[in-house]
């Protein structure tokens, strides 16, 4: 787990794109002393471009050293928007201007290969729409894929085959709506567990509990099997017992177990994902996640296993 830590400090490292200068300086006038081209050789007289010290004729840096827009293919000669990719579009393409809901990168020929708006309106490169998840049978299959992982961690469902749905933003926010869901930020995944027991007063005799897992269609594979992750960390919950937990411990460690497998996936399309979870500032959420994160890293993760099946919260200073 702590290796784990180190992957996500290197993602806080990510520089985050947004509009800012292009790589060029303004022109200038040539000085007396005599200048060359860096990219063609030939000596500069007039006005010329410099970037990182070194001198262009304008032509030269437009055809051949300037980063291309991945809206228009235009040469970028002045302001424009670049992502965490370092893909770079020219301001003026205002609305016109697309960034991948998962990977971040903005979407155009150059940089992504074009990409698709789903009707919810998420807009998504057709690099994350190579692996994207959009049927319940490719969902089962990454199911199946992470409930063997939990298990490895301990985390086994004694439990059938969790019947899974996919679809848009609307149907899953009805889903949402139809039952006593907390969520933060955007609603990606559900789990509905209906629990019936008999009891003979404060003597449960028998328990019921019938498990059913919703996620948001279309993402990409390694983002929705961390998905998935988190809410059959929710599934292991109902069964593991009745106790009503806080919502910072359910949460967050739902959402511990969701960053551990982005991080071991590696994929830079989860690294975005990976980065929102680290920085999160919703106080079930993010406050969760991170008081998890501390315990799991002092007192170690069988701990927080004994802690979800005993206690309603972690113990005093996490």
């Amino acid at each position: 787990m702590r290796s784990f830590w180190r992957l996500v400090a290197a993602v806080a490292c990510l520089a985050i794109g947004g509009p800012g200068l292009g790589p060029a300086a303004p022109s200038a006038p040539a000085t007396a002393q005599a200048l060359s081209c860096t990219y063609c050789g030939r000596p500069i007289e007039g006005r010329y471009l410099q970037d990182q010290g070194r001198a262009y004729h304008h032509a030269c840096y437009a055809g051949h050293v300037a980063p291309r827009c991945v809206v228009c293919n235009q040469a970028v000669m002045g302001s424009s928007r670049v992502d965490r990719w370092g893909f770079h579009a020219h301001v003026e393409h205002g609305k016109g201007i697309n960034q991948c809901a998962y990977c971040g990168r903005i979407i155009g020929a150059g940089s992504t290969g074009g990409g698709v708006a789903y009707t919810d309106g998420r807009a998504v490169c057709n690099l994350c729409r190579k692996t994207a998840i959009d049927t319940p049978e490719a969902g089962v299959k990454v199911m199946r894929r992470i409930r063997k992982r939990l298990a490895d961690w301990g985390v086994v469902l004694d439990y059938p085959p969790i019947p899974l749905q996919l679809g848009m933003r609307p149907w899953l926010q009805q889903v949402q709506r139809q039952g006593s869901f907390a969520f933060g930020g955007e609603t990606v995944g559900l789990t509905r567990a209906v629990v019936s027991q008999r009891v003979r007063g404060q003597e449960v005799l028998d328990r019921r509990v019938d498990l059913s897992i919703y996620a948001l269609a279309g993402l990409p594979e390694e983002v929705f099997a961390s998905v998935i992750g988190h809410e059959l960390m929710h599934a292991w919950g109902h069964l593991a017992g009745s106790q009503r937990r806080q919502p910072q411990l359910e949460e967050g460690a739902a959402r511990y177990v969701e960053a551990v497998i982005l991080a071991e996936a590696g994929s830079p399309e989860g690294a975005k994902r990976l980065e929102m979870i680290h920085y999160d500032d919703d106080p079930t959420y993010g406050t969760g996640f991170r008081r998890v994160r501390r315990f799991v890293e002092t007192r170690g993760w069988p701990a927080l296993l004994e802690i979800l099946r005993t206690q309603h919260d972690l113990p005093s200073g996490y």
